[in-house]
């Protein structure tokens, strides 16, 4: 798969208002986690991956006081995801930026340097 990990921010209108978003992606594999913000405020993460370039996940934020289920799909071109966006049923293009790259991990073993004093 293609590598999501690191820092990405984008703006999207929700609830009436343009807000800022940013996830940290972990990545293993396939899997994606991490802790987003809603106009810097934490939200959740569900089911979080990647298929080879395309990238999926499900935020869930209060807006204006209630919990908006946020779907994202897009395509992850370099530090780009682009694609669409559905913010409470309706959908929006959307594009994120990778601000911080991050550490794909693949669980093989590191090969480790012997000290050589």
């Amino acid at each position: 798969p293609a590598n999501a990990s690191g820092t990405w921010q984008w703006s999207l209108a929700a609830g009436g208002a343009m807000r800022g978003y940013e996830v940290a992606f972990e990545q293993s594999f396939q899997m994606l986690a991490g802790v987003p913000a809603v106009a810097g405020r934490r939200a959740r993460l569900e089911n979080a991956r990647v298929r080879g370039d395309g990238v999926a996940f499900t935020l869930v934020a209060e807006i204006d006081g209630r919990e908006t289920r946020h779907e994202f799909s897009g395509r992850l071109t370099g530090d780009m995801i682009s694609g669409t966006a559905t913010v409470a049923g309706v959908p929006q293009e959307w594009r994120a930026l990778r601000v911080a790259r991050g550490n794909m991990h693949t669980g093989a073993a590191r090969a480790v340097a012997p000290n050589r004093d």
